[in-house]
């Protein structure tokens, strides 16, 4: 089977680009399971985002990765990383 191709936005970017090194190794292990199973469950704490087809949301630990899996051209688009904190929810 195939593996999906793993596509960041700018603001993604920017966020891999500004971490600490040590959580850029979590995430590129992450992307590397993205690419193999674009919906790890089992892995990872994997939420579906209500009212979006086909995005998702992955926490590791305070952070949140949002991403949208397009089957057909097997691309999954990084849209969003962010660290949770106490006002992520307003």
């Amino acid at each position: 089977m195939a593996g999906f191709e793993v596509f960041f936005s700018n603001k993604a970017k920017k966020f891999i680009q500004k971490c600490e090194p040590k959580f850029r190794a979590r995430l590129r292990e992450l992307f590397l399971v993205l690419g193999e199973s674009p919906v790890p469950a089992s892995s990872f704490d994997l939420k579906k985002i209500e009212g979006r087809e086909d995005w998702y949301r992955i926490r590791l630990s305070s952070y949140r990765v949002q991403y949208e899996v397009r089957h057909e051209s097997k691309e999954i688009h990084v849209m969003k990383i962010e660290r949770r904190d106490e006002h992520t929810y307003d």
